[in-house]
C-alpha cells in the first residue's frame, strides 16, 4: 500500500461511515424486496443505487481528488513530496473513491442476487458483476484524467470546470451502457446481461463471442484511461517526457477500432481516424503555453532531450497521423480494387496538413498575451474554416471548392491535389504568424501595437 493510498483511505474510511452506508443501502434493498415482483424491484434499486453512488458520486470524488488539493493550496507540496507518478495517480484513483466503492460493491452484490432470483446462471452472474465493476472503474478513471488535465492547464477551481470533469466520468459510464445497448439491441438492465446480445461478431477477420468481446473492450478502455491518468500525472509531477507511452496508448486504441474494418484500406482509414481523434482531444485538453514551446525549441537547438522539457503531446499525435496516412496510402496501393482511385494515396496526407494547420492555429492563439482565451478563439476559428467556408461555397453553387477547406476521401485525384495545396498554404501562413508571435514573446515585446500615451495633465 502506497503512502498516498493510505492517506486517502484514512480520510475516506471510518466505522461510522461504513455502518451508515451499509444501513441505508440495506434498508433500501429490504423495502425493494418486499414487493410482489421482488427480483425486478431489487434489480432496479441495485442498478439505480450503483449509478447514483459509483457513477455520479464516484465521478465527483475522483474529479475532486486533484481540485480539492489545488483549492486547499496543498497540491504544490504533494508535487514536491517525491511520490512516484504511478503511486500518486493510483492513490488518488482508488483512495478518493474508496468509500464510494464500499457502497458500489454492496449494489453489485444486490444486483447479482436479483439476477440469481431471475434464474441467471453462474456465467451470467459473473458477467454482470464484472461489467458493473469495470464500468465504475472506467468512470472514475475518466473523471480523474479530466481533472489532472485541467490541473495541468491551471484550471479546475471553478464550478464550470468541476462540472466538466464530473461529466467526463458520467459520459464514460453512459458510453459503456450505449455500447452494450447497441450490441444487444436491448436497454441497460434488461432481463439478463447476455440476453439479446449478438452471439458472435467479426473482429480482424476472426469470429469472437459478442458478450465476451464487449466486456474485454470495457476492460481495455479502463486500462487505457488509467494509463492516461499515469501519463498526465508524470507530466504534472515534472517527470521526464516519454512520448512512447502516448504513442502506445493511441496505437492500442487504433488497433481495436481497425479490427472492425472489412478491407485493408478501411482498416487503415480507421487507424487514421483514431489517430486524428486522439490528436484533437490532446490538442484541446493539454497545455500549449509559451513555456512548453520554448522548452521544445531549446531541446531542438541543443539536439538533446532535456528532462525538464515538456514535449507537446499534440506533436506526437501529428507524427502518428503521418504514419497512419502512410499506412492508408500503402494499403490503397497494394489493394488492386483501389489502385484505380489514386486519390486514396493522397487524401490522408492532405488531412495531415489540415491537422497541422489546426495545431498551428492553437499555438498562435496561445502565444498571445491572453492565453486563457486561446482555446475558445482557436476552436471558433477552426469551426468557421471547416463549416462556414464550405457552406458559403455551397450557397454559390461551387461544391467543388469544398476541397479548399478539407479533403473528401471519395473525391478524385484533382480534388485531393487541391486539398494538399490549400492545406499546405494555410499551414505555412498560420505557422509563420505563430512563429512571429513566439519571437515577439521571446523578445519581451507585445504583438499588438502599444497604446498611445495619454497626454500630460
Amino acid at each position: 500500500m502506497t503512502a498516498e493510498l493510505e492517506r486517502n483511505l484514512w480520510l475516506e474510511i471510518s466505522p461510522t461511515r461504513l455502518i451508515l452506508m451499509a444501513g441505508v443501502l440495506g434498508a433500501i434493498f429490504a423495502v425493494a424486496g418486499l414487493g410482489k415482483d421482488r427480483a425486478d424491484a431489487l434489480r432496479i434499486a441495485a442498478q439505480g443505487g450503483f449509478f447514483a453512488i459509483v457513477a455520479v458520486w464516484g465521478a465527483f470524488k475522483a474529479s475532486r481528488a486533484i481540485t480539492d488539493e489545488i483549492r486547499d493550496r496543498t497540491w504544490d507540496f504533494q508535487r514536491m513530496s517525491g511520490v512516484a507518478p504511478m503511486a500518486m495517480a493510483f492513490g488518488k484513483l482508488f483512495g478518493a473513491t474508496a468509500y464510494v466503492w464500499f457502497g458500489g460493491l454492496i449494489c453489485i452484490a444486490a444486483a447479482v442476487f436479483a439476477a440469481h432470483l431471475e434464474g441467471d446462471g453462474v456465467a451470467e452472474l459473473a458477467f454482470l458483476a464484472a461489467r458493473m465493476a469495470l464500468t465504475g472503474l472506467l468512470t472514475h478513471a475518466a473523471a480523474l484524467a479530466a481533472s489532472i488535465a485541467g490541473a495541468r492547464r491551471q484550471r479546475g477551481q471553478g464550478r464550470f470546470d468541476g462540472a466538466l470533469f464530473v461529466l467526463a466520468g458520467i459520459g464514460a459510464y453512459w458510453f459503456v451502457g450505449a455500447m452494450f445497448e447497441a450490441a444487444s439491441r436491448a436497454p441497460w438492465g434488461s432481463d439478463g446481461p447476455i440476453e439479446g446480445a449478438a452471439a458472435t461478431l467479426t473482429w480482424w477477420g476472426q469470429t469472437v463471442p459478442g458478450p465476451d468481446f464487449w466486456l474485454a473492450s470495457v476492460a481495455l478502455f479502463a486500462a487505457l484511461v488509467m494509463a492516461t491518468c499515469w501519463r498526465l500525472m508524470r507530466a504534472e509531477l515534472q517527470a521526464a517526457p516519454a512520448p512512447v507511452w502516448y504513442a502506445a496508448g493511441a496505437g492500442i486504441a487504433a488497433a481495436w477500432l481497425a479490427g472492425f474494418g472489412k478491407t485493408p484500406v478501411e482498416q487503415a482509414a480507421f487507424v487514421f481516424g483514431a489517430m486524428a481523434t486522439v490528436t484533437y482531444v490532446t490538442l484541446w485538453s493539454e497545455p500549449k503555453d509559451v513555456v512548453g514551446w520554448r522548452a521544445l525549441v531549446a531541446a531542438l537547438r541543443t539536439r538533446e532531450a532535456d528532462a525538464g522539457a515538456v514535449w507537446p503531446a499534440c506533436l506526437t499525435g501529428l507524427a502518428l497521423c503521418v504514419l497512419a496516412a502512410m499506412t492508408v496510402a500503402i494499403a490503397g496501393g497494394l489493394n488492386p480494387a483501389d489502385q484505380e482511385n489514386q486519390g486514396t494515396l493522397i487524401w490522408p496526407f492532405a488531412a495531415v496538413l489540415f491537422i497541422a494547420r489546426d495545431i498551428a492555429i492553437f499555438a498562435f492563439f496561445h502565444l498571445g498575451e491572453r492565453q486563457k482565451r486561446g482555446d475558445f478563439a482557436a476552436v471558433l476559428t477552426i469551426a468557421l474554416l471547416y463549416g462556414l467556408g464550405p457552406a458559403f461555397l455551397g450557397a454559390l453553387g461551387l461544391e467543388g471548392g469544398v476541397a479548399l477547406f478539407f479533403p473528401v476521401p471519395e473525391a478524385g485525384l484533382a480534388s485531393h491535389a487541391v486539398s494538399v495545396a490549400s492545406g499546405l498554404t494555410q499551414f505555412c501562413i498560420v505557422a509563420l504568424a505563430a512563429k512571429a508571435r513566439f519571437e515577439a514573446r521571446g523578445a519581451g515585446l507585445s504583438v499588438s501595437p502599444a497604446p498611445a500615451a495619454s497626454p500630460a495633465s
